[in-house]
This record gives structure tokens, sequence and C-alpha cells, in this order.
């Protein structure tokens, strides 16, 4: 008998924790597998071999859409054999430019239709039009108010050259993504006592029908992310401190640099919210963004509180997905679900130079090798990011640094 995966939306919350997806009439081959007698294994390599295998009743748009919510959810992006390719040109499509659609359609080479219903703008401006929505919304730009505030006051403008601020800048939105983001969703997922209160945060904050979650867990975010920024900072003007000159040392990227980030990843989940209510936005939306938002789905459709069992990663964390707008920390740790052979340390660049079809084939991170090249390849970034790190600090404690307090000769070299 043909398996067929439920389609009810009561299934979906299952899928947002990572529990194994309930499957109906399964093969024998597979409902005997160990462990998921009569269900779809939690992590999303494995559910993609069994989903794909499968013969499901109906039509391939109904296979594909069933395919679809076991990996990104019911309101994720459309895979890469419904919408295919959609150039960088088009826009994402909000209310102002509904009435293009049917010229936009024409112009692609395979329209695609999606099968869910959109919200109304009316529904949706009611849904968000509540005091509680409006508190933390408040919230979000009191804390953006005081970190402007402070990056005003030490963004670069007579002390630093335009390299030294333009490499801190840089930095900080790698400092930014690693330790806050990555390491720190890795070490929830990894050890048992956090899984509880993270948990909870995912269930609450995945498809939410409400916006009022992107606000209330921001702004803790938010404050977060500053009680990491505020002891670099002072790390960067600590020799001032000591002799006494912070008054003419005192520059800095650091707190510019990780508001503007922050304020634009603000704006993307908003948008990534929006998309949820209204899924026909995929249809328009280019193909780079819809390969991060497949990334970013990834961290809340998959196992991620389990473990691996056996393998190089026994006892190590299921889960994938830590990285905001690059997956290559995740590359490099090996807690990213796709083959992504060549990524950069720059924001977007590996959803545009990996074709679609890489972001919709999930692989076991532990299968994941490197050749030759790609050690090479990665090498290089290491490097790179260590020279980054030297300079960054060294505009403060090197003798060539332009915020270096201490006497230097007057034939000292000095960073451009």
């Amino acid at each position: 008998m043909a398996g067929k995966v439920s389609a009810d939306v009561a299934d979906a919350p299952d899928a947002v924790v990572g529990q194994p997806v309930k499957v109906e009439g399964l093969p024998t081959a597979v409902g005997e597998q160990p462990g998921y007698p009569g269900l779809l294994p939690a992590t999303p390599w494995e559910r993609m071999k069994q989903a794909k295998a499968m013969k499901q009743d109906g039509s391939d748009a109904e296979h594909l859409a069933k395919v679809r919510t076991i990996m990104v959810g019911d309101r994720g992006p459309p895979t890469d054999e419904e919408v295919g390719y959609q150039p960088c040109f088009l826009c994402l499509c909000f209310l102002c430019c509904d009435p293009g659609r049917p010229v936009v359609d024409k112009c692609k080479r395979r329209p695609f239709k999606d099968e869910r219903i959109d919200r109304s703008w009316k529904d949706i401006l009611v849904d968000v039009s509540n005091c509680e929505t409006a508190f933390w919304f408040l919230v979000c730009l009191t804390v953006f108010a005081c970190w402007g505030y402070v990056s005003t006051l030490t963004m670069p403008d007579k002390m630093l050259t335009m390299l030294e601020g333009q490499i801190q800048t840089y930095w900080s939105m790698i400092y930014l993504d690693l330790f806050p983001n990555v390491l720190t969703a890795y070490v929830y997922h990894q050890y048992p006592c956090c899984h509880r209160l993270h948990k909870a945060e995912h269930r609450y904050i995945f498809q939410s029908k409400g916006i009022v979650a992107q606000f209330s867990v921001g702004a803790a975010y938010f404050v977060y992310f500053n009680c990491w920024t505020a002891p670099l900072y002072l790390l960067t003007i600590l020799p001032a401190l000591v002799t006494d000159k912070v008054d003419t040392h005192w520059e800095s990227s650091i707190f510019q640099a990780t508001f503007i980030q922050t304020v634009i990843l603000f704006c993307i989940r908003i948008l990534m919210w929006v998309m949820e209510q209204r899924p026909s936005m995929y249809s328009y939306a280019p193909t780079c963004w819809l390969n991060f938002l497949r990334f970013f789905k990834t961290h809340f459709t998959m196992a991620a509180f389990e473990y691996y069992e056996s393998g190089r990663y026994k006892g190590r964390t299921l889960s994938t997905g830590y990285g905001n707008v690059m997956p290559f920390f995740d590359v490099v740790i090996g807690s990213c679900p796709f083959n992504v052979r060549y990524s950069v340390p720059f924001p977007f660049i590996d959803y545009i130079t990996h074709g679609s079809t890489t972001w919709c084939e999930y692989v076991d991170p532990a299968d994941i090798t490197w050749t030759s090249m790609q050690k090479i390849w990665y090498s290089f970034w290491f490097l790179f990011l260590i020279a980054t790190t030297v300079m960054t600090f060294g505009v403060y404690w090197a003798p060539w640094g332009s915020c270096y307090p201490w006497e230097v000769s007057a034939d000292q070299w000095r960073f451009p």
C-alpha cells in the first residue's frame, strides 16, 4: 500500500519541534525501521530520503506540497521543484505590488501558484493592532533608540582611518554572527539544562500567528546582543582607559555595526512573518531569498533536541542551522544540513552562489567530508578572519594603530 503523509495542519506543530511526522499506510520496508514505526524520522535528511521514496496518492503538486510541509513547515517556502529559479530582480510583493503579479507571471519561465490561502491585509492589520503587540514594539524601539544613541557617540569620525573603520565594521558583523548566534545556539541545543526554555522559544516563535512573538523574543535578544557587545567595546578602549586618554581615543565601529546589522535582521524577521501569513509572496521572491529561508527554517524543523547515537558525532546535538544571514560558521563546525562546498564569511553571498538545488537537498552533516581544495579554501578564510581580528584590535593595542595611546617614534609605520 502506498504511504501517505498526513496533510492535516494539526500535524505541523509536531514537525515544528522536531518530533516525527505521522505517516499513514507506510510501506513495510520503512515502517519496520527501528525507532520510527509508522513515522518519518525527525532529522531532515532522513525525512527527505523517505518522503521522496514514498509513492504518494494524488498529483505531483500535492506530493511536493506534502514534502514541503515535512521539510520547512506548512508555511515555509516552496521547494525548488515547485517554484524553479526566480531572478534577483523580482520583488517580494507587498500590497503595492499585488496588481503587477500577472505581468511578472508572464515573464517567468514556470509560473507557480501556491495552494495555500493568504490572509488578507486587513486581517493581518487587525491581528497586529493590539496592546500587547504595541507594547513589545515600543520595547524594541526603546532598545534600538538607546543602542543607536550609543553608536552615534562611539562611531568613527576623526580618530580611525576609513580602512580601519571598515575592517572593524566587518569584524563586528562576524563577531555578532559567531558568538551571540551560532555558538549560543549550539550551547542551547547541546546541553539538556537549556532545552526546556529553548524548546518553549521554538514553539512560541516559529510560524507564530501573531507578530508579537517576533517583537518580544527579539527584544530579549537585542539586550543579549549588547551584553556581548559592551565588553568588547571596553576591551578596545582599555589602553586609553589605562593611560587616561579616553577623551581622545574612544571611537569604535562595534556599536554602530552591530546596531545596523540587528535592525536589518529585525526587518528580515518581520518580512519572514508576513510571508508566512501570505504564502503567495514566495512565488514572487528571488531564489536567493528563498534559499535563505530554507536554511533559516531548518533550525526549527529538524531534531533540535535529540543527539547522534553513533558515528563521529556521537553524543552531539542533531540540531542544525545556527547562523543568521550566512551559513559559513555552520559549515565550519558541521551543523549545516546542506552540502555548501565553498562558503564565504559574508552575508547572503552563499545563497546566491549556490543554486536552489543545494538548499532543497538535505544531507547529514556527519557524512560531509572536505576535499583537499575545500581544506585550502577554508584555511584561507581562517587566516583572513585571524588577520581581520588582529587589525581590529591593533587599532588600539598596536603601535601602528590610530588609537594607540602610548608614545611612538616619528618613523613608526601606521596602518593606512
